[in-house]
């Protein structure tokens, strides 16, 4: 009999990529996927032959994309919580019950699918849990910057235990008392703290190598690490026949994107189009929504909303970029250098990973950006 995997997933394309990918290697090892998501992504899976299961509706994520203002970084919390965790977690528990899995299936699970960790307490199935950035693991001897600039790696230990505690608290306040409420209906026992629970997985696949962060002696005995799994984004989006012709019809241009998640990203492509024209450079802008004047005040501009980035970055010059961790692997993948901008989440720290590697560097959107920008670009250039 063919053995199930249940794969989970949520948030943003940076988020459903590297769980493709994964879905990949256990077809090929035999296995029969099932892949859970927010509807938006049903194409992306069903374009790989995969039976695909909607734990939330594409309206959820559509509507996130338009509340979530990427500088506020409380309220974008809250509606992470909200749209993310909260919102899939009864959907996903339910239809992957009602599959009767068992302890010959496994479970490949994102770390918000609460859902999926449930199932893992309840029916006994083996569960890998995933983080794709060292972001997500704490840890005293390699601690995450949380903001721009903010190196916290000389405190000392038991202040950085101490705030560790306080990051576990904090996203307790804004999801344990809804989780522990759907934990009583199902007769489980309730949890004492999201996190310690969520990394307490029989596996935690970290999706990222050793070069890019180490394994830290705080870190949980069952972590593994493997090469960034790089989805091949061609399987779903083509490049435009527009776009090839402007790849085709003069110098490299440089990559600016911001992320799916920010659809708010005007101040960030306006100053990319000046830097563009000032330094004489072609600009690829890839943006799920763009206000059109914004590529009119730049010449050798085009806008895309979606391609994929591996057949991209071969033929540009640098990326400029927000930080995502898919983003900063088909970059580092494809030997480009990189201007990153962060805004929020794991970016930070992945971008302080950039530049201790020394094939990028990290500015800030605010403080003379433009002009930071025109100079960063020309140095890694």
């Amino acid at each position: 009999m063919q053995r199930r995997a249940f794969v989970v997933t949520l948030g943003s394309y940076g988020d459903v990529y590297p769980f493709l990918k994964i879905s990949a290697i256990l077809k090929e090892l035999g296995f029969e996927v099932i892949f859970f998501a927010n509807g938006y992504f049903e194409r992306d899976a069903k374009s790989c032959a995969l039976s695909f299961q909607s734990i939330s509706p594409a309206s959820d994520y559509e509507e996130l994309l338009k509340k979530a203002r990427p500088p506020h970084l409380f309220e974008l919390g809250d509606l992470l919580a909200e749209y993310l965790v909260l919102r899939p977690l009864e959907e996903t528990y339910v239809k992957i019950a009602q599959l009767q899995p068992s302890s010959d299936d496994v479970l490949v699970i994102h770390p918000l699918a609460l859902g999926g960790r449930l199932i893992a307490d309840s029916y006994h199935v083996p569960t890998i849990g995933c983080q794709l950035s060292p972001y997500g693991i704490p840890s005293v001897y390699d601690p995450a910057h949380l903001l721009p600039a903010l190196d916290l790696s000389w405190l000392p230990h038991w202040l950085l235990r101490f705030g560790i505690l306080q990051a576990y608290s904090y996203i307790d306040r804004r999801i344990l008392s809804s989780l522990n409420a759907f934990c009583r209906s199902i007769g489980v026992p309730e949890i004492v703290s999201v996190y310690p629970w969520v990394l307490n997985c029989d596996t935690v696949l970290g999706l990222f190598p050793d070069w890019f962060a180490s394994q830290a002696p705080d870190w949980p005995k069952q972590i593994l690490t493997c090469n960034f799994p790089l989805f091949e984004e061609a399987q779903s989006v083509k490049i435009p026949f527009e776009l090839n012709e402007f790849l085709d019809d003069g110098d490299p241009p440089v990559i600016f994107t911001q992320g799916t998640p920010n659809a708010q990203a005007e101040a960030f492509f306006e100053a990319a189009a000046e830097v563009c024209n000032t330094l004489g450079l072609r600009g690829l802008f890839l943006a799920p929504k763009l206000q059109s004047e914004v590529t009119q005040c730049a010449s050798h501009v085009i806008y895309c909303p979606m391609a994929p980035l591996e057949l991209l970055i071969p033929r540009c010059k640098a990326v400029v970029h927000h930080g995502g961790i898919g983003t900063s692997a088909r970059a580092l993948h494809g030997g480009r250098p990189q201007v990153i901008v962060p805004w929020g989440v794991d970016q930070f720290d992945n971008a302080r990973r950039i530049e201790k590697l020394g094939v990028g560097i990290s500015i800030s959107l605010r403080f003379f950006f433009r002009k930071r920008l025109k100079l960063t670009l020309e140095r890694v250039l």
